[in-house]
């Protein structure tokens, strides 16, 4: 009932969950000091709140005069997500993969994260000019964003 009243196909949904599970390693350790480790392998989630965010992001900095190259980059960002030209990449197909393990013990908790193939991307496919990522193929702007274990490669 509550998917039908957010125009949610229950299906659709559970489908969705389903293949990321699929896509997704889960371990679970407990030594027999009570100290926790989990590790999650896969393609992560990118959800359009994380979208929302970054778009957020930029238009701030689009708004700060401090840095005007900052600015300027941004202001681009906003109009290829706007006119629809802005073209992102699941990393995951492209080589990258990621591994995250999270950590709890009797003197703290927190995360790691293992990325493999990130170094041959960026080597291949990414020109740093001025302190600014580029796109090798097409001379545009480019970043990389990140949510867990899945990286997204944008250019615009």
């Amino acid at each position: 009932m509550t998917a039908k009243l957010n125009d949610i196909d229950p299906q659709a949904w559970l489908a969705d969950v389903l293949a990321r599970i699929a896509d997704t390693h889960y371990a679970k350790h407990q030594d027999a000091e009570g100290n926790v480790s989990e590790t999650f392998t896969g393609t992560g989630r990118w959800t359009e709140d994380l979208n929302e965010q970054i778009l957020e992001n930029a238009q701030r900095a689009a708004q700060d005069g401090s840095a005007p190259k900052v600015a300027a980059k941004a202001s681009a960002y906003i109009e290829a997500v706007n006119n629809g030209t802005l073209k992102t990449y699941d990393m995951s197909t492209m080589g990258v993969a990621a591994t995250m393990t999270v950590y709890s013990s009797n003197r703290g908790s927190g995360a790691d994260i293992k990325v493999d193939g990130m170094g041959a991307f960026i080597e291949k496919n990414v020109i740093i000019k001025d302190g600014e990522m580029f796109d090798k193929a097409t001379g545009k702007n480019a970043s990389i964003s990140q949510s867990g274990t899945q990286f997204l490669y944008s250019v615009w």
